[in-house]
């Protein structure tokens, strides 16, 4: 049976309203073994666009050279790391936004991170019979319910009628959930799920007959990264890379889930050749 090295799993949310409404989680799979070297190049990358080496970034913030951002994401395919999200869309009704227990982000936050966990214990990103291997996430004012997840999956795995996917403990997990909110780590993770979920919520947005102004931008983003989530050995009910996404209470008007594996394929497709190249 495979074993695993141990790991090393950041994670982000984000919350997408401009072109439709997405909440996510996200982020990086790297080897312990791997961190400093993915931190110095992080660091080099940063100094590559014309940042300082040592400067904080955020995907969301307002940035003075706006291609310095596009830049730095597009360096993040050079690192040795691995990547998922999940993203869901957020039609819940006015009256679920009334009720204290379903008007929080969390109430979709949640189910993201429970999916990012489920889809970790497998052979996509950590084989069984390894370890040790360790979860953070970005620093939540809510982060008790997250934690509460986290142990409930590290005991019993999950259920799917007569189906059982090992807990996290049988994958070698620690049972600490981890909180982290800066670092080189965390400014990747930040990166990979702010900029997926503004990609796709741009590709909706066209869907819906919008104009994105930095569409071809974005598109650049995500071309760039796309092998970064792995394609292999998804089950047929899981069709596509590693953007997990879940129609839930169907309303009419999710997009996600129908189009992403098209949009994905078009991004991973080798660029078509320069009009000069073309024989005639």
């Amino acid at each position: 049976m495979p074993t695993s090295a141990p790991k090393l799993v950041v994670l982000d949310e984000s919350h997408q309203t401009k072109h439709h409404p997405i909440l996510s989680v996200g982020g990086i799979i790297v080897d312990h073994a791997r961190v400093p070297e993915i931190e110095t190049a992080w660091r080099e990358a940063k100094a590559a666009v014309g940042l300082g080496p040592e400067q904080a970034v955020k995907f969301s913030e307002s940035w003075n050279e706006p291609r310095q951002r596009a830049d730095l994401f597009c360096r993040i395919a050079e690192l040795p790391i691995s990547c998922l999200i999940t993203l869901l869309e957020d039609f819940r009704p006015m009256g679920m936004k009334l009720r204290k227990e379903t008007r929080k982000d969390l109430y979709i936050h949640g189910r993201a991170f429970e999916y990012v966990l489920q889809r970790l214990v497998g052979v996509q990103f950590i084989a069984a019979g390894g370890g040790p291997h360790l979860v953070a996430i970005d620093r939540r004012d809510d982060a008790k319910e997250l934690h509460e997840t986290y142990s409930s999956h590290y005991r019993t795995g999950w259920i799917f009628g007569s189906h059982q996917i090992p807990s996290l403990k049988d994958h070698g997990f620690a049972e600490t959930l981890l909180v982290c909110d800066r670092g080189p780590l965390h400014e990747i993770a930040d990166f990979i799920v702010s900029g997926m979920t503004g990609w796709v919520g741009a590709r909706c947005a066209v869907l819906k007959g919008k104009t994105v102004s930095d569409l071809d931008e974005r598109n650049e983003m995500c071309r760039a990264v796309v092998r970064l989530f792995p394609s292999r050995a998804i089950p047929e009910s899981w069709r596509g890379w590693s953007f997990i996404t879940h129609k839930g209470d169907i309303t009419g008007k999710e997009l996600i889930a129908q189009n992403i594996d098209a949009w994905l394929r078009e991004m991973a497709a080798p660029p078509p050749p320069a009009k000069d190249n073309i024989p005639f």
